[in-house]
């Protein structure tokens, strides 16, 4: 869990601006790491404060895992899941910003080479992101999904692209643009607009367009789990227990 906490978060700072540069520097971030952790019985967490100069403050607080008990580090890294779609949309308007790629721009046009249902090719790169195309949520796959989804083969790319031509084939739950409802195809569709117009791996898109510009020189796109990294954990007869490497609940196909 990463949290962005600001001075707002401190009673120490009563009579100080809790919004200003000065508060948010001087807010004991290791008190609020500890008091957090005890309150809630995470786990693990991360507290980081960004600084009027640029420099962000971080305290963490925990464990990696409740078995070893080895102590959490600043450098250690999170799983963050469904984050990436912000991290998605963040690398697709960078694209924007290039003259690349446009909002309004039909995935028809773009996935020129792919056969899609008709109500598809004029949803745009907007309606992607916005979570309003109506392809299948891949929220709660049923059993047609499970099979389509053990199938994939291949790089990350070639499985991806098996991946969207699946989605793309199958019924829309609503007319592109009409509605609005969260998806996780839709973000799959998105990752291979961005491959396409990159002419890159999501993986390296996402490197060049967010992780090095603002120097997250750990992240990673999904892979083999550490057993040096913050670990998941799930709650057993009231005990938070780490999850197995090996069964991760959130170990998704790298299509997604």
């Amino acid at each position: 869990m990463l949290t962005v906490l600001n001075g707002a978060c401190s009673s120490s700072q009563s009579k100080a601006d809790a919004s200003s540069p000065r508060a948010i520097a001087t807010v004991d971030l290791q008190q609020i790491a500890d008091q957090v952790r005890e309150e809630t019985g995470v786990p693990a967490l991360a507290v980081a404060a960004m600084r009027s100069d640029g420099i962000p403050a971080i305290a963490v607080a925990g464990v990696r895992d409740t078995v070893s008990n080895t102590r959490i580090e600043p450098d250690d890294v999170f799983e963050i899941g469904s984050l990436t779609k912000s991290m998605t949309a963040t690398a697709l308007g960078r694209l924007v910003d290039k003259q690349q790629l446009a909002w309004e721009r039909p995935i028809g046009d773009i996935l020129s080479d792919v056969s899609m249902r008709d109500e598809y090719r004029r949803a745009t790169v907007a309606m992607l992101l916005r979570h309003r195309t109506g392809i299948n949520p891949i929220q709660s796959p049923d059993a047609e999904m499970e099979r389509e989804l053990d199938r994939l083969r291949g790089t990350p790319t070639e499985q991806r692209a098996a991946l969207v031509r699946w989605l793309l084939a199958r019924p829309a739950a609503f007319s592109p643009g009409t509605a609005f409802a969260y998806s996780n195809g839709d973000y799959v569709v998105a990752g291979a607009v961005g491959e396409k117009v990159s002419g890159l791996t999501f993986e390296a898109l996402l490197a060049r367009e967010v992780f090095e510009p603002l120097h997250m020189s750990t992240a990673r796109v999904a892979g083999e789990r550490r057993p040096d990294e913050a670990r998941g954990h799930a709650i057993l007869d009231g005990h938070a227990q780490p999850v197995p490497l090996e069964d991760n609940p959130y170990g998704l196909p790298p299509a997604l």
